[in-house]
C-alpha cells in the first residue's frame, strides 16, 4: 500500500518491497501510461483512498458481477482494489447478519431488478443502488429511521 494510515502518499523511497514490485519495467510502464500520472506520482492511485474507512470492518463486493456476492472483512485489513466496492456500515451493525441479508435470495432478486446491466448481462453494483437496498429494521440499531444506517458510508471503488 503506497499510502500511510492517514491516506497520504508515501515517498517513493519508503515503498520498500512494493516499490521493487512496482518498479518492474513492464509494471512501471503500465503505471506511467495512466492519465492520472500527469498530476500525481507514477505509483499513486487514481484517487486517494479514505484510509479511515478502508481499514474498518466492511462488506466487499465486485462492482461488475454475474451474481451479487458480499464478503465480510471482519478485521478491516483487506484493501479493496479498483474493481471492488466496499461498504462500511455503522459500527453497531452486525456485519455477519447484514452479509446474510445482502447475500439472501431476496436481496439478489432486488439487485437484479434494480442494477444496471453491463456487457453479457452482468450486473453493475453501484453505490446509489446499494444505498437503496432494503435492510430490515432488525439489522440496524433503532428501527425504520435507522434503516439507512447500514449503507450510510459511501460505497467507493478503491
Amino acid at each position: 500500500m503506497p499510502y500511510d494510515l492517514s491516506g497520504r502518499l508515501l515517498p517513493e523511497a519508503q515503498l520498500r518491497s512494493l516499490g521493487r514490485y512496482l518498479s518492474d519495467p513492464t509494471r512501471r510502464a503500465q503505471l506511467l501510461g495512466r492519465t492520472c500520472v500527469a498530476h500525481k506520482a507514477w505509483y499513486a492511485f487514481h484517487e486517494n483512498p479514505p484510509m479511515r474507512d478502508v481499514l474498518r470492518p466492511k462488506l466487499i463486493c465486485k462492482d461488475i458481477t454475474q451474481t451479487p456476492f458480499f464478503v465480510v472483512d471482519r478485521k478491516g485489513d483487506i484493501i479493496p482494489r479498483h474493481s471492488t466496492y466496499y461498504i462500511v456500515p455503522d459500527g453497531s451493525v452486525d456485519l455477519d447478519a447484514l452479509a446474510d441479508h445482502v447475500n439472501s435470495p431476496a436481496s439478489g432478486e432486488w439487485l437484479r431488478a434494480h442494477c444496471q446491466r453491463a456487457a453479457n448481462g452482468f450486473l453493475r453494483l453501484q453505490s446509489h443502488v446499494l444505498k437503496q437496498l432494503p435492510v430490515p429494521a432488525s439489522l440496524v440499531p433503532s428501527g425504520l429511521a435507522a434503516q439507512r444506517l447500514a449503507f450510510d458510508a459511501e460505497a467507493l471503488p478503491a
